[in-house]
C-alpha cells in the first residue's frame, strides 16, 4: 500500500514539502528557479485544503540562503569568496545564514503533534528576508 493510502486510511499524518523564500518573492536571475519554488508554495496549500477532511496536515518551509555544500561551492567559485559570503548575509535582518538544523527543526514542529492546526502554512525560515523590501 503507497504512504498516502496509508496515511488517508489512518486519518492522520503529515506532509512538509520544501520550498524557498524564492517561493514567497522573486530573486534576480532565479526565474525559473522562482517559479518552480512558487509552485511548490501553492502547491503546497491546495493539497492542504484537500486532504485535512482526512486529517492530513500539509505545510511548507521555506528556507533562505542555507550553509550547505553548495553554499560553500558557490564562495569558492566567486572572485572573492569572503566578499560574496559578506554581500549575501548584509540581506539578511538577522545577519546570519541559516544551517541545515535550524530548517530541521522547523520540519520537525511540522510534523510533530504540537502543530496540529498548522495547516497550508508556508513557513519562512529565513532570517527575516521575506519580511521586507531591500
Amino acid at each position: 500500500m503507497p504512504e498516502s493510502a496509508k496515511i488517508k486510511k489512518t486519518g492522520d499524518g503529515a506532509i512538509v514539502n520544501v520550498s524557498s523564500d524564492s517561493g514567497i518573492m522573486g530573486n534576480t536571475n532565479a526565474t525559473l528557479y522562482c517559479a518552480s519554488k512558487g509552485a511548490v508554495t501553492l502547491l503546497t496549500k491546495a493539497l492542504a485544503v484537500d486532504v485535512a477532511k482526512d486529517l492530513i496536515r500539509v505545510n511548507s518551509v521555506c528556507p533562505g540562503d542555507v550553509i550547505t555544500p553548495m553554499l560553500k561551492e558557490e564562495k569558492a567559485k566567486a572572485p572573492d569568496g569572503e566578499k560574496y559570503l559578506k554581500d549575501l548575509i548584509s540581506n539578511y535582518p538577522g545577519g546570519k545564514l541559516a544551517t541545515p538544523e535550524e530548517v530541521a527543526a522547523g520540519i520537525t514542529f511540522l510534523v510533530s503533534e504540537t502543530a496540529p492546526f498548522v495547516m497550508g502554512a508556508a513557513w519562512s525560515i529565513d532570517g527575516g528576508i521575506t519580511a521586507y523590501s531591500y
